[in-house]
C-alpha cells in the first residue's frame, strides 16, 4: 500500500495539485497545512473501558490537536491526537490517535489509509495488549473541491 502511494504521487503530482489542495503548492518536501486546538465538553458518554462510570455526569469533555502535513507534492498526512478528561480532578482518562495517510490522484480521487487507536489509561487488558484499534485503506472520491 505505502509503495501504491509513492507512486500515485510522483506520477499525480504535477497535474492534480492546484490551489486550495492539502500539499503546499510551493512543492516543498514537507509542509504544515493546518492546525488547530479544540476543546469540548461532554454531554454523554459511555465507555467499555470504565463500565462503572455513569452515561452521565462522571466525564468532563476533552480536548483535540488537529494537524496536516503535506509531504512531497501529492501526499498529506491528517492527525488528531484526542484525551478525555474526568469531571473532579481533570485527570486524564484515556488518549487516542487517528490519522489518514493519503495521496491525492486527482482533484476529485483520493487513496488512503486511516488508522483510529484509544486507550484507556487506568485500563488493563488481561493480556495487556489490548485497545481499541481500527485500520483500513480506501478511495475517497471528492464530488466538490
Amino acid at each position: 500500500m505505502k509503495t501504491l502511494l509513492v507512486i500515485i504521487a510522483l506520477l499525480s503530482a504535477d497535474i492534480a495539485w492546484g490551489e486550495g489542495t492539502l500539499v503546499a503548492p510551493s512543492k516543498e518536501l514537507i509542509g504544515l497545512d493546518e492546525f488547530s486546538i479544540e476543546y469540548f465538553k461532554y454531554e454523554a458518554r459511555r465507555d467499555a473501558y470504565y463500565p462503572e462510570y455513569p452515561t452521565q455526569g462522571r466525564w468532563e469533555g476533552g480536548s483535540k490537536v488537529n494537524y496536516t502535513l503535506g509531504i512531497f507534492p501529492g501526499l498529506y498526512w491528517r492527525n488528531t491526537l484526542f484525551f478525555s478528561y474526568e469531571k473532579q480532578g481533570g485527570q486524564i482518562r484515556d488518549a487516542g490517535w487517528d490519522f489518514e495517510l493519503g495521496a491525492r490522484v486527482t482533484k476529485w480521487l483520493d487513496v488512503y489509509r486511516y488508522h483510529r487507536s484509544s486507550h484507556g489509561l487506568e485500563y488493563i487488558h488481561p493480556d495487556n495488549t489490548k485497545f481499541n484499534v481500527v485500520d483500513t485503506y480506501g478511495i475517497r472520491i471528492n464530488l466538490v473541491h
